[in-house]
Order: structure tokens, then C-alpha cells, then sequence
């Protein structure tokens, strides 16, 4: 799978999955738009393709049309579009909270980046795919829309909208060449996760078909399979990298 000349978006490309997903596509030849809202300019020197980082906030339209326009205008076209970026609310896990402790602030504040701020992304960068007659995208979803996880309602419920998403407007873009997939991983050994302790990791891995900790290879390797044109048939659809954990 090479991506050789084409200009791949990252949002959340700053760190963890986001952060390797760049360095994946840049490996393969992509032009990659490190799109963060903390120093994506480090993260885009540090490909090893010609690439780009730009701030921005996904939860804000002007910004988001802004890195859409960059991007074409530095390459010439918008070819993969990956929505990584996401929160945690709280970051250090309150199991024992129930959900009607979640102050309301909270609760907007995660939906609004992590379901909103997708919508605002294929809203803004869609139409260039679908003026050349082409394009990928791939959502970054989450394998705990299955089983919930105490604590984080919130959460669960933005994740959970994004395959309902991605099918929704796979239906409208289709015609223009443009495939939309998300993905929806399992539990990885990543930077948002690093405050959990072993016994979870491996109490995670227990539940799984497959018990081994999950890494963010292994989401980035599905990711870079709905992108590419191994996946031209595929659209619409929700891919699990988690070891088997959704259906356990």
C-alpha cells in the first residue's frame, strides 16, 4: 500500500495513534497535514516526507475550513482524511463516578470535539475530494461503544456516533468517488492510556479473543487499509482492531 504523492490529513496527529498515523503515511510517500491543537509543526518536521503542520481546533469551523484550504494549496489536492483527534474527560479514570455526577460542561465539551468535530472536518474537507472525484476517509471510533466503560458515558456516546456517521454520509458521497470507513479500536498501549495500570491491561486483554495487549500499529494498520485502494470497495463499513473484544 503506497500513498506516493498524495496529501494525507491527520487530525490529533500530535501524539499517540494520531502521531504514528502520520509517520505511517509519510513512510509510504503521503504528503501528511499534521493537524493538532499542540505543536503539529514538530510532529510534521519530523516525517520524512515533505509534510506540514497546522493548529487547529476541530471544533471550530473557520479553522477547520482553514487547514482544508492549506492543505490543497500546498499539494494540490486532499486525497485521505483521518479523524484521529479526540479527549478524555476526566484524563486519570473515575471508575467509582456514576453518570449522573458528569457536569453538563463536561459532557458537551467531549461530544463537541469527538462527534462534532468529525462532522466539522468531513463538512470543510469532503467537498475538495469530491470536486477531484476522490477521496478516503477513516474515523477513528472506539471498541467500547459495546460494552460501555463506568465513568465515561460521555465518551462512549461520542465514539458511538461515529460509525452511525460515517454510514450516513457514505451514502451521499459514494457518487463522487469518495469512501468513507471508520475504524473502532480495542484498548492500546498508547499515550492516552499510559495512566492505566497493568492489571487493567491485561484484565482488558482476558475479554479478548485474541489476549494480548492491543498497539497502535495495529490500529494504524487498519487505518492505512480503508485509506488505500485495497479498500475500494469498502465503504460505510466499521473495522475492529481490538483483539475480539466487541464481541465478547
Amino acid at each position: 500500500m503506497q500513498f506516493e504523492g498524495e496529501t494525507v490529513i491527520v487530525t490529533g496527529g500530535s501524539n499517540g495513534i494520531g502521531e504514528r498515523t502520520a509517520h505511517r503515511f509519510a513512510s509510504k510517500g503521503a504528503n501528511v497535514v499534521v493537524a493538532d491543537v499542540e505543536d503539529p509543526g514538530a510532529t510534521a518536521a519530523d516525517l520524512a516526507t515533505e509534510s506540514i503542520g497546522v493548529e487547529t481546533d476541530v471544533t471550530e469551523p473557520d479553522e477547520v475550513a482553514a487547514l482544508a484550504e492549506r492543505a490543497n494549496e500546498a499539494f494540490g489536492s486532499i486525497d485521505v482524511l483521518v479523524n484521529n483527534a479526540a479527549i478524555y474527560a476526566p484524563l486519570v479514570p473515575e471508575r467509582d463516578r456514576s453518570y449522573d455526577e458528569i457536569p453538563v460542561d463536561e459532557w458537551r465539551e467531549v461530544i463537541d470535539v469527538n462527534t462534532t468535530g468529525v462532522f466539522i472536518c468531513c463538512q470543510e474537507v469532503v467537498p475538495y475530494m469530491t470536486d477531484q472525484g476522490h477521496g478516503s476517509v477513516v474515523n477513528v471510533s472506539s471498541a467500547v461503544i459495546y460494552g460501555g466503560i463506568t465513568g465515561y458515558p460521555h465518551y462512549v456516546t461520542s465514539k458511538g456516533a461515529l460509525p452511525a456517521m460515517t454510514r450516513a454520509i457514505a451514502t451521499e458521497v459514494g457518487d463522487d468517488g469518495v469512501r468513507i470507513n471508520a475504524v473502532a479500536p480495542g484498548l492500546v498501549t498508547s499515550d492516552a492510556s499510559q495512566q492505566l495500570d497493568e492489571e487493567y491491561f491485561d484484565s482488558v486483554a482476558d475479554h479478548q479473543a485474541l489476549p494480548r495487549n492491543g498497539t497502535p500499529e495495529d490500529v494504524v494498520d487498519a487505518v492505512e487499509f480503508l485509506a488505500s485502494e485495497n479498500a475500494s470497495f469498502i465503504t460505510g463499513s466499521t473495522l475492529h482492531p481490538d483483539g475480539g473484544l466487541s464481541f465478547r
